[in-house]
């Protein structure tokens, strides 16, 4: 690792979720974290910035400000430092282009938990294992989301909102399982009833008044 004293730096930290953002404590973690790693090695934090957005790319609104803020003082930024790579990208080409980006202005991204040393032959081999892991780490937990959310179908849980005619309620085990709606859905029912029947088009089933037979 280079001398660090007196280095300027920028400090970055995000979350995937506006939960997240207002109900966790990563965000405190992250900044935390960085704030003692530079203390420690006497650099001084310019700026930070925070996003609750997904690390699959890099249209965040903070992040945005961050690079616009480098491009306006370049010169006086030496680092870009966040706590953990996934913090920065969990794409490992967007971030590959992202890392040499800020190089042209620069500014040297790096991470306090897993520092990379740029002038080491193996750093290439090293960046984009953190990198990788964190796109890999994603895909996991898309392909998790998606099986559940195909299981909780299967199962008769509409896991998103509900569609009309039905509202949300619980089973014997207290999970969550869409019920009818007592107010709508013996309309829906109906609806669908008489569009079943082939007599009337969509427009005239949706334009049909309560208990019109035509």
């Amino acid at each position: 690792m280079n001398n660090l004293n007196s280095k300027n730096v920028s400090s970055y930290g995000r979350v995937s979720t506006t939960d997240q953002k207002d109900f966790g404590n990563s965000l405190a973690s992250q900044k935390n974290s960085i704030s003692n790693f530079c203390n420690y090695n006497q650099m001084q934090i310019i700026e930070h910035y925070e996003d609750d957005h997904s690390a699959k790319t890099f249209n965040r609104p903070e992040f945005t400000r961050l690079k616009e803020f480098a491009k306006k003082n370049k010169g006086k930024i030496d680092y870009l430092l966040v706590q953990k790579w996934d913090r920065f990208s969990r794409n490992v080409g967007l971030g590959l282009l992202m890392i040499e980006t800020f190089k042209k202005l620069n500014i040297e991204v790096n991470c306090t938990e897993n520092w990379i040393d740029y002038n080491s032959p193996d750093h290439i081999v090293m960046l984009s294992l953190y990198l990788s892991t964190s796109e890999a780490e994603n895909s996991k937990i898309s392909e998790r989301t998606k099986s559940g959310t195909r299981q909780a179908l299967k199962d008769g849980r509409y896991v998103n909102r509900q569609p009309v005619g039905y509202i949300s309620g619980k089973d014997s085990l207290n999970r969550t399982l869409m019920k009818p709606d007592c107010v709508f859905s013996p309309l829906i029912k109906n609806l669908f009833e008489d569009f079943a029947t082939g007599l009337y088009t969509q427009q005239q089933v949706l334009t049909k008044p309560v208990g019109c037979n035509y």
